[in-house]
């Protein structure tokens, strides 16, 4: 059981009001996170079955988070309970209904790299190269499909910019993913709005095993995901959706602030409820923040404020350049830590990466140990990506992007004109190119061969392996 005594007022009516569309508008620091396990804890204590619940998170570091919250607070019956990331949550409906969007029930996602080779490819079918940045059309067909609008939909009302060429290379692009039997990682979204939209039946069976719905930093969301949301949530309304409008940060990938009006006018009698007492700072911090944010606009308005005693003032120093800035930052680090503040205690946040180098000078030359948080994404790496790309072989072998992507890594000298024979014989047998490779259709050097079979082999030896749990999206 939680003690609900330990919440404020407004944390308390975040929490208790389950039933029917509730919006929280939660301040940063306000205790969110708290509001949305107790909110679950309470739904669970009131007979809701927790295979009935459903929590969307933003990253699978906040799902992760809010699982191992629940759980602490309800032990086994969290499990019921599905909690994680809009994609993984959209791409579990595409599993179960992959024939009606027109996927192959065992399609996989194409990575970055991969939708780049796509597009570039696209451009040099249509003999556009050194006209367009295949990068900067994927974007733009990222921010279609989060708009919901397909190829042929494309029109100067979305882009001023060439929108007969993005329309063309959309239309291409959405060829090849359906070749290789792959979606990129907008699909997710943008195919199960378009199931839902269009297949009623599947909406109905959807709506009737999920009855409460709650969503976690509801102003990033984008059009498409709105969608998703609507067409699940109208039946029951048993609807709540966290956020601040004063935290959008994710407009550049689609993300509308607008959504929270949005939601207001679609569930009419949405309770609002504003968390503003933040338990992270003092009234000094809160004040200046409060005295910026007022000055967005389209705002829903509310003031931070603190039970916590003042500190010192907050301190705007102007330095001539970049490496007498970070002398001053080191400095005043080094007199903190000789008061006894603890090195933990200390933070430096930069703009860029490449300003990390002057301050990591300045704090050797003062002796102060340092750790740099963040860098390159683990799954960047090629060695990670080529790894990856052995899996998704494995369950999928029409997957021609991991296939051209691990087929020569290792090194197994398969070299350039073989691999145009096997990719001809594969458009000549309607195969995939591991599958003829695997049945050997194209004839080879014993050395090739040696390679090839032993290639062949790691894979079937990858499809035979007992699968473990699988990792969400």
């Amino acid at each position: 059981m939680v003690d609900l005594s330990q919440l404020n007022a407004e944390q308390y009516d975040a929490v208790t009001q389950i039933n029917g569309p509730v919006m929280i508008i939660a301040g940063a620091g306000t205790g969110k996170t708290r509001v949305i396990t107790y909110r679950m804890t309470h739904m669970l204590n009131h007979g809701i079955d927790g295979s009935r619940i459903v929590a969307l998170t933003f990253t699978n570091k906040a799902a992760k988070e809010m699982k191992e919250r629940l759980h602490e607070l309800v032990g086994k019956r969290s499990k019921g309970i599905f909690i994680g990331t809009f994609h993984s949550y959209c791409l579990r409906i595409l599993r179960e209904f992959p024939d009606l969007i027109g996927l192959d029930a065992r399609f996989s996602l194409a990575g970055t790299s991969d939708q780049v080779d796509l597009i570039r490819k696209a451009i040099e079918e249509k003999g556009w190269q050194g006209l367009y940045r295949p990068e900067d059309l994927l974007t733009r067909i990222s921010s279609a499909k989060n708009a919901l609008l397909l190829p042929h939909e494309i029109t100067d009302a979305f882009t001023d910019k060439d929108p007969a060429v993005l329309s063309v290379i959309y239309d291409l692009y959405e060829r090849q993913l359906k070749l290789n039997r792959v979606i990129d990682f907008d699909d997710c979204i943008f195919k199960a709005a378009l199931l839902l939209k269009h297949n009623p039946e599947v909406r109905e069976k959807l709506q009737q095993r999920w009855t409460h719905f709650l969503v976690d930093e509801f102003q990033d969301t984008n059009f498409a995901q709105l969608y998703v949301l609507e067409y699940l949530a109208s039946t029951h309304k048993n609807i709540c959706v966290v956020g601040d409008d004063d935290q959008s940060i994710y407009s550049w990938r689609g993300a509308m602030v607008e959504t929270l009006d949005r939601f207001e006018e679609t569930f009419t009698g949405t309770r609002l409820i504003k968390l503003e007492q933040n338990y992270r700072c003092s009234n000094v911090i809160l004040n200046a923040a409060n005295k910026v944010i007022r000055n967005n606009t389209g705002r829903k308005n509310k003031t931070l404020w603190s039970a916590s005693k003042n500190e010192d003032p907050i301190t705007l120093a102007s330095h001539v350049d970049d490496v007498a800035e970070a002398k001053w930052i080191a400095l005043r680090i080094f007199g903190q830590l000789g008061k006894g503040r603890k090195p933990k205690e200390v933070g430096i946040l930069y703009r860029a990466n490449a300003q990390s180098r002057t301050l990591e000078m300045a704090l050797r030359e003062n002796k102060i140990s340092y750790k740099i948080y963040g860098g390159s994404s683990f799954f960047e790496r090629k060695e990670v990506k080529d790894f990856l790309c052995y899996f998704r072989l494995s369950v999928n072998p029409n997957d021609r992007l991991a296939f051209w992507r691990v087929i020569n890594t290792p090194s197994r000298g398969i070299g350039l004109k073989t691999l145009e024979k096997i990719e001809a014989k594969a458009k000549e047998t309607n195969l995939s190119p591991f599958e003829v490779l695997s049945q050997e259709l194209v004839p080879l050097d014993q050395k090739v061969a040696a390679s090839a079979r032993h290639f062949t082999d790691v894979l079937k030896s990858i499809q035979s392996a007992p699968l473990s749990d699988g990792a969400e999206l």
